[in-house]
């Protein structure tokens, strides 16, 4: 009986001890996803820009010559901002995360004609 009660406690404390790890796997594919996206969207301004004279768009929205991809974790396009021949895109954190390089992307472009 004994066995039987410790071969119990075994099944529900094996998943709770595997389940942290499980979830890291997760964020770690969800990471590079956004990633990749991000570097997407640099080469579709990178891209953008040499077909209008070297002008990066005032959103990427008007990017019109490759499909731009929207955040994997928000669903929503990243953050993006023109000055000049100068462009930021912004992966922000997680809601209710500090910002952290694990969490959060910038990248500062500048075109050169």
């Amino acid at each position: 009986m004994k066995e039987e009660r410790n071969k119990g406690n075994l099944e529900v404390l094996l998943p709770a001890l595997l389940l942290p790890a499980v979830e890291k796997v997760f964020e770690a594919r969800t990471r590079l996803d956004r990633k990749v996206a991000l570097l997407r969207c640099v080469e579709a301004v990178r891209l953008y820009a040499a077909a209008h004279d070297g002008k990066p768009p005032a959103a990427l929205a008007d990017i019109k010559e490759v499909p731009v991809p929207a955040d994997p974790l928000t669903g929503k396009p990243f953050d993006y901002k023109a000055d000049g021949d100068q462009a930021t895109l912004t992966a922000r954190p997680p809601a209710g995360q500090q910002p952290n390089p694990g969490n959060m992307i910038v990248y500062q472009l500048t075109i050169k004609r």
